[in-house]
């Protein structure tokens, strides 16, 4: 090197890479644990709500369980959730209310007292089952079938024999589902028996009762033959 020449710079070959990230971290270490930061936590909320909805989702399922009635699966379960499977579950567990009472030898009220007519538990299980069919068909198949023969049985309360057949008939299909077909026996069981239940046998002419034994009365001292005390 002549003199009065810089001095070149030094080499930078073999520790370049070093003071490369050392200059990089240097200038851009506190973005990096910002980002970093901001990661972790977002991590964290999801992880929370993640553990929230599968907390409340089990709540849900709780409640559905311990509610009994119609009005208290309305107030403690549709109200309170909008997880749609147990939305569904719930709907399908109002109609299978209904038609337990349409069906079970009781007073013709409700759990509060309420006089429920035959044609309102009608309403009320055709109204549950279909809103199942109409805004939960994206739910598990078993519930989707269920609530078809909860329609039927509703159709055969109501004396709607054609309905309720057309129902069955649709299990018993080339192209109805895997769940639908695995309940083709008790579909076809149904079917069979609908004439039955549309005409019952007549009843018979009333039995009478045994004709009380005639009893005899000692007769008065008036009627008594003479000659007998």
């Amino acid at each position: 090197m002549k003199p009065g020449q810089p001095a070149p710079p030094p080499s930078t070959e073999g520790g370049g890479g070093a003071v490369g990230l050392y200059l990089f971290i240097r200038r851009y270490g506190m973005y990096v644990l910002l980002v970093a930061a901001l990661g972790f936590l977002a991590f964290e909320l999801i992880r929370l709500h993640a553990t929230d909805v599968a907390r409340e989702h089990q709540q849900a399922w709780l409640a559905l369980r311990q509610a009994k009635t119609p009005q208290a699966i309305r107030a403690t379960v549709l109200k309170a959730y909008a997880f749609p499977a147990v939305r569904a579950r719930s709907y399908l567990k109002i109609g299978d209310w209904y038609l337990d009472f349409l069906n079970a030898p009781r007073p013709a009220t409700s759990a509060s007292g309420a006089k429920i007519s035959r044609r309102q538990a009608l309403a009320g299980a055709q109204r549950a089952f279909q809103t199942v069919l109409d805004h939960y068909a994206g739910q598990e198949s078993l519930v989707i079938t269920r609530a078809k023969l909860g329609l039927a049985r509703v159709e055969e309360d109501a004396g709607h024999w054609t309905k309720a057949a057309a129902i069955y008939k649709a299990f018993l299909a080339p192209d109805a589902t895997s769940m639908e077909k695995s309940f083709a026996a008790l579909a076809a069981f149904r079917l069979q028996h609908l004439k039955t239940w549309a005409r019952p046998p007549l009843a018979g002419p009333p039995v009478r009762g045994a004709a009380a034994p005639a009893t005899t009365t000692p007769a008065s001292p008036a009627t008594r033959p003479k000659g007998r005390k």
